[in-house]
């Protein structure tokens, strides 16, 4: 793939996985049914799918000096990084921290990060994000 595209939203990309299926802005792929839940650290402002969209969740924040103010929820634009995974940047308490889409699915729909794991697609495709493609294993299974 040409880097060019790798800071463009995933909406703007062409790939292998997105080629030819519904994978973005809340669509379901291929006839599977698009399962939200919320991000592991994250609940209540982030939510993320079982194909691995992820969205903000609408809420009440409160910014300075205490003025209530209500944010919309919206689907993030996710973008490619070197290697083919998709990620994202999530907020909170004013910090921005990059997340890899398909460790939040594993984590939302699987379990936590166990400890020494990393997450592994089961077809080799960093690019396909879907919870049937994701396990927990270590370098060595990978």
């Amino acid at each position: 793939m040409n880097q060019t595209t790798y800071n463009k939203p995933r909406s703007q990309q062409g790939s292998p996985f997105t080629a030819g299926r519904k994978h973005l802005l809340g669509r379901a792929c291929d006839g599977m049914e698009e399962i939200w839940k919320p991000v592991f650290g994250y609940e209540g402002r982030y939510e993320v799918s079982s194909i691995g969209n992820v969205r903000s969740v609408a809420r009440i924040s409160t910014h300075s000096p205490g003025v209530p103010r209500a944010l919309k929820g919206k689907t993030l634009s996710l973008y490619k990084i070197p290697g083919g995974y998709w990620q994202c940047r999530l907020y909170k308490d004013g910090k921005a921290k990059h997340h890899h889409a398909h460790i939040l699915v594993l984590e939302a729909f699987v379990c936590p990060r166990p400890s020494g794991m990393w997450g592994l697609h089961n077809d080799g495709n960093p690019s396909n994000t879907a919870l049937e493609n994701l396990r927990w294993g270590t370098p060595k299974n990978n």
